[in-house]
């Protein structure tokens, strides 16, 4: 009989064999209760994506959802929209990165800073050890919906799945994704067009469902377009948007939309023009990208173009503008759009619905991240060495430095550079006033010496974010190609009216870094206020104040020509707050206003000037208490109202109240101070316009912008004596016939996409007030003013060639000496007839004041 003896090594793997079991089987339980615990779109919604459309509350919800539910997945909520909406950003990576973000986090802010970086050592384990970062935006447009779709597929897929693919992108890639980036537009779409749908989709393209009611999907709460804003950043999604993208600092960032239902589907590379400071390498990633995609499509047989329509030019866009800080930025297309509903019959017989179009964009998700994933340590060194080489041709290159001058208006200049600070961008502030050498101005003018004042801010060129900097501050933006898909022109301190010059070499002036906003701190002047304040028009802090004062019921009237008192020059538009007749606290009034927006105020204890008009002469006259009538609606620009709302009820909080245009006939204007119609074609019934005619010659104000003052002129519904009228177009030109391609760059010679002009202001004028001679202005088209019809011309276009931008040289000296803006008398009040927009995407600050300036000091003037 033989007996088997155990030994202890023997008990001891069995024992150890009993315990991994016993692990291995808990692990597995506890990943089934997990999966199981992880719903699928279907499971969580109750219906498979693309049958219909989710509200972004579910949206967000089924987010949350993941994050709790996976360890791969994290859940932010990065801010929130005018509505009140979330703003949500979900990271996906492998579980155990993620249970290191701050670490990761650290190390892409090390790639890219690269002054940081101490070591070629450290250099090379930087580039080994960290994943590309791939940043995935969805909806920014509210009514191209099928890409929020696409984000929650996306989602789920890289939560739940263990496959290769899947495996190899969570060990290679940190992805981050934007859900919804317009939470407010999508949601108008979605509420709309469920409230019109029936039990099935209707695939009629001329059915209810495929005409969204203005003002459409596409723009946020305000109607800006929020993929026209990442330079300007006026809008509260964007500014939180670019806070977090600074902060994670991606190196791909790719923003999906929708076009056009009879196309297919675009995938980089890009058209032309690519912006000129952008290096080629840019463009050599892009089409990496757009060969991973086209491998996809081209095994699934689907439709798909590249290099054509969507440029790299203007740097507001969800591509550009983080190709210039260094990620490979990208714009997808997907056919379809809000008038494609749910389901739609295309030209050709095909039915194109929702879940198609969700499908396609998942499938370059996936495929975008499998090429990240696959060219990791490229993507990473790539960034490195974007940001890298931006610090070296700082140092080296022609211009070393920007300097903003602080100028008269204090809030300009700060604001302008808050703006480039909110965008990574590393600003100082002289300590004291200095000579630097070589300096050119907008204009092109070369100093040899340059004293510039205390205050004055520097922007190094040698920093990684150098080729932003260029882009942004540059006068003239350098055009090869002559093919815009938007503007071509956006120099920053000229939108904000900000003196700049770049110089050749770096400023030893005492500096200090601005890390925070900048404060403009209000003043109440010391002496005897026995008659009352006096106000500079000159500075924003003073119409900030004046509205503020206007609001509360005090009297104020403003000065129509210069005068001295106390030994200081005071110029036209200067306003007088007089003690006698305003409210007893009058005191407490003044302080507390000026504490509020930054304005100064002077006392003076009498009305008699040393020099020009008193402060009781005629020439003084009221500023009402502003109530404004916004009209909206058909036929008007829903930008171009947006953009005014947002400007009278954000930046100046002047009461106001918005009005249909096809309602305003049964509107009472009496107690309204001006009536502004945005940019548009709306069509105004005759007793509407005689309606119009009765408040302007009752003192108000009815200030008219772009299309809708060309619908309001001579040659509109006859309202004024304004003309838009320009010389005929020669015979011989009508007569021209070319062949297909010479015709197509005939076109694009003749376009006017928007550029930088000089404009000549007559400084008498009111609307003037608070400028100096000239000023520049973006205009876009031809739309200008005969100066010899009726009206005053207090706006006219130099004699010079524009600022910036492209335009046929022909086209832009038929615009010379043509107006802007005119004002015409019409009983006790004006008409303003603007030919552009002042108010363009809230980006053109140095206009602001010639806006305030036709609704605040024309009524009743």
């Amino acid at each position: 009989m033989m007996i088997f003896h155990t030994t202890y090594l023997e008990r001891l793997s069995a024992a150890l064999f009993f315990l991994v079991f016993s692990c291995l089987a808990q692990t597995t339980s506890a990943q089934v209760e997990q999966t199981s615990s992880l719903k699928s779109p279907k499971e969580f919604f109750g219906f498979e994506l693309g049958k219909r459309y989710n509200s972004h509350a579910k949206v967000v919800r089924y987010c949350e959802h993941l994050a709790a539910n996976s360890d791969r997945v994290s859940f932010k909520i990065y801010g929130h929209t005018a509505e009140g909406r979330e703003l949500v950003l979900m990271h996906v990576g492998h579980p155990e990165r993620m249970a290191q973000l701050d670490s990761l986090q650290e190390s892409f802010r090390h790639l890219a800073d690269p002054r940081l970086v101490k070591s070629a050592e450290e250099k090379e384990k930087l580039l080994a050890d960290t994943p590309a970062h791939v940043w995935l935006s969805f909806c920014v447009h509210g009514n191209e919906t099928s890409s929020t779709e696409a984000a929650l597929k996306a989602l789920y897929h890289l939560a739940s799945s263990d496959d290769e693919e899947v495996t190899k992108i969570l060990d290679n890639v940190l992805v981050t994704i934007d859900p919804c980036a317009n939470p407010d537009g999508r949601d108008r779409f979605v509420n709309w067009f469920n409230s019109v749908v029936g039990k099935t989709a209707d695939d009629n393209p001329r059915s209810v469902e495929h005409g969204e009611p203005w003002p459409g999907g596409r723009t946020n709460h305000f109607y800006f377009d929020l993929n026209r804003d990442w330079a300007f950043m006026s809008q509260a999604e964007t500014k939180n948007r670019i806070r977090e993208f600074i902060a994670w600092n991606p190196h791909v960032h790719v923003d999906y939309h929708e076009m056009g239902q009879e196309s297919s589907y675009f995938f980089f590379p890009a058209e032309r023009p690519i912006n000129a400071n952008l290096p080629p390498s840019i463009l050599e990633w892009g089409e990496k990208f757009g060969r991973g995609n086209a491998d996809a499509f081209d095994q699934r047989g689907w439709r798909y173009y590249t290099a054509e329509s969507f440029d790299l030019f203007y740097p507001g866009y969800g591509d550009s503008w983080p190709s210039f800080q260094g990620a490979i930025g990208m714009t997808y297309e997907q056919a379809g759009h809000s008038s494609s509903g749910a389901a739609v019959k295309l030209r050709n017989g095909s039915i194109l619905t929702l879940a198609d179009r969700t499908e396609h964009h998942f499938v370059t998700v996936m495929s975008t991240l499998k090429t990240a994933a696959s060219q990791r340590l490229g993507l990473v060194k790539h960034y490195f060495d974007f940001r890298d080489s931006a610090i070296t041709e700082g140092r080296g290159g022609r211009v070393r430095e920007y300097v903003l001058m602080p100028g008269p208006d204090r809030e300009r200049s700060a604001r302008l550079t808050e703006l480039l600070m909110a965008q990574g961008v590393e600003v100082r502030r002289a300590e004291e006033a200095f000579t630097a050498r070589g300096c050119w101005n907008a204009n092109g003018k070369r100093s040899e010496e340059k004293k510039f004042p205390k205050g004055s801010f520097l922007v190094s060129t040698a920093q990684p974010t150098k080729r932003l900097i260029k882009t942004l501050l540059e006068p003239k933006t350098t055009i090869r190609e002559l093919y815009f898909y938007d503007i071509s022109a956006w120099s920053l301190p000229l939108a904000f009216g900000v003196d700049a010059y770049w110089c050749e070499q770096s400023s030893s002036v005492q500096s200090t870094a601005v890390t925070s906003p900048i404060k403009i701190d209000g003043k109440v002047g010391e002496g005897d206020s026995r008659y009352g304040y006096l106000l500079s028009w000159e500075e924003m802090t003073g119409v900030r104040a004046a509205v503020a004062l206007a609001k509360k019921g005090l009297q104020l009237r403003y000065a129509g020509k210069e005068f001295t008192l106390n030994g200081r020059k005071w110029k036209r538009g200067t306003v007088f707050v007089p003690r006698k007749k305003n409210q007893s606290n009058f005191d407490e009034i003044i302080k507390s206003i000026s504490e509020a927006t930054g304005a100064e105020f002077v006392p003076t204890a009498t009305g008699m000037t040393e020099k020009g008009i008193d402060l009781g002469s005629s020439r003084f006259a009221e500023i009402r208490k502003p109530k404004l009538a916004l009209i909206m609606g058909r036929g008007i620009s829903s930008n171009s109202y947006g953009a005014t709302r947002f400007l009278v009820e954000q930046l100046y909080d002047l009461p106001y109240s918005s009005f249909p245009a096809d309602a305003l006939g049964r509107v009472d204007l009496d107690d309204y101070t001006a009536v502004i119609v945005p940019d548009g074609y709306a069509r105004f019934s005759k007793s509407t316009t005689d309606k119009l005619k009765e408040f302007v010659r009752d003192g108000g104000a009815l200030v008219l912008l772009r299309g809708s003052a060309r619908a309001f002129s001579k040659e509109g519904n006859g309202f004024g004596r304004a003309s838009f009228k320009t010389d005929p177009v020669k015979k011989e030109e009508t007569k021209v016939r070319r062949k297909i391609e010479a015709e197509a760059t005939h076109r694009r010679k003749r376009s006017t996409p928007g550029s930088i002009f000089t404009v000549k202001l007559d400084e008498a004028h009111p609307l003037s007030f608070g400028y100096k001679e000239e000023i520049s202005v973006f205009q876009s088209g031809m739309m200008s003013l005969d100066t010899k019809a009726g009206g005053i011309p207090v706006a006219r276009f130099a004699d010079a060639p524009p600022v910036s931008g492209y335009i046929l040289s022909e086209s832009e000296r038929k615009l010379r000496g043509r107006a802007y803006a005119v004002v015409e008398r019409m009983g006790r009040g004006r008409v303003v007839y603007f030919a552009g927009d002042p108010n363009f995407r809230s980006a053109w600050h140095g206009l602001t004041r010639l806006f305030l300036n036709a609704v605040l000091l024309l009524p009743r003037y």
